[in-house]
């Protein structure tokens, strides 16, 4: 879709989050480009880097990974305005090395603050929630 305001107080951007600006490749049922910014550009656009973030949803298919090592080697400072993280980790149990790729960021959510509130696995994903006491 392209960017539109869906109601007085959500707003829509076609814009995807990633390690770096760029163009992604839409694979599924829709294929295409589409657009790709770091977390800390996209705070900047919306004009949020000194703003709280109450919770921080994220379903961004398969960019998990991409999302946490950006942030946490380039911009980990902008972690302390957001007060949960809630996050759909996509994986799968035959794929243990991909379980310790998840394994090294969630001792630095704590390092930060957060502690995990709940954790959910469902046919390869697990819906999890990190909190600041």
């Amino acid at each position: 879709m392209a960017d539109h305001q869906r109601s007085p107080n959500i707003r829509f951007y076609s814009l995807g989050i990633g390690r770096a600006k760029t163009k992604q490749k839409l694979t599924g049922m829709k294929k295409g480009l589409f657009k790709v910014d770091r977390y800390e550009n996209i705070l900047y656009m919306l004009g949020m880097t000194n703003t709280t973030i109450d919770y921080l949803k994220m379903d961004v298919e398969k960019s998990e990974l991409g999302f946490f090592r950006d942030v946490f080697t380039k911009s980990p400072y902008l972690l302390k305005n957001v007060r949960q993280i809630g996050m759909e980790l996509h994986h799968t149990t035959s794929k243990l090395a991909k379980h310790r790729m998840f394994w090294k960021y969630f001792p630095m959510l704590k390092c930060h603050g957060f502690k995990l509130l709940e954790a959910r696995r469902y046919f390869g994903r697990t819906e999890a929630v990190w909190v600041r006491p």
